[in-house]
């Protein structure tokens, strides 16, 4: 799946510090561009 991002998002996760908070968002963003549809991602809300 093609994902956009916000400049604002970019900005966001450069002031984040947390290595750990860093790691969760990135596995989140590689699980969701592995994703076929939003169906296949995991708790999902709308």
């Amino acid at each position: 799946m093609q994902i956009l991002f916000e400049r604002s998002f970019s900005r966001d996760l450069k002031k984040i510090r947390n290595k750990h908070v860093l790691k969760q968002v990135k596995e989140v963003i590689v699980e969701a561009e592995a994703a076929a549809s939003l169906s296949d991602l995991a708790n999902l809300k709308k």
